[in-house]
């Protein structure tokens, strides 16, 4: 096993490194990869670059979104290279780009959020990388008043 620093996904075009994107999640329950339009305008790609499509996404909300088109881009996770079509959507969301099963297949990944890692598959060895070790951050503190703390046992005897 080969192993990482902590995952970045290194986005290219043209085999030509245009940016580094933080806080990319991998969810093996979505179908397709998602970007925001707000990564999209940091990779300086405009409307004209998107491959236009009447597709609709429903969110985790249930709403419904429209597609403003397919972002191909290569990306960079660890040694492997691949071209992936991402979605483009007007959502506000924590995350630059969303990697679902289209990609775990693809790059033949087996993704462990237990463990904050990435296994790849390259060949007859394996590729281990280090994901974020805290993904998500506390947003708001809660005063230790407000926060009833005890055993199991103090709910039953209750």
């Amino acid at each position: 096993m080969k192993w990482r620093g902590r995952m970045t996904i290194l986005l290219l075009v043209d085999r030509t490194l245009t940016k580094e994107l933080l806080k990319v999640m991998v969810d093996n329950g979505t179908v397709m990869n998602v970007m925001p339009t707000s990564t999209m305008a940091k990779l300086n790609c405009t409307d004209e670059d998107l491959v236009k499509m009447g597709v609709t996404i429903t969110d985790f909300k249930g709403a419904v979104t429209s597609a403003r088109g397919i972002l191909w881009a290569d990306i960079k996770v660890g040694s492997r290279v691949i071209t992936l079509a991402f979605f483009v959507v007007d959502v506000l969301t924590s995350y630059s780009a969303l990697l679902g099963q289209n990609w775990i297949h693809v790059a033949k990944c087996i993704p462990s959020s237990l463990h904050q890692k990435l296994i790849l598959w390259t060949g007859r060895a394996s590729e281990v990388v280090l994901t974020e070790p805290r993904p998500f951050a506390i947003n708001s503190l809660v005063s230790r008043e407000n926060c009833q703390i005890g055993s199991a046992l103090d709910v039953f005897q209750s």
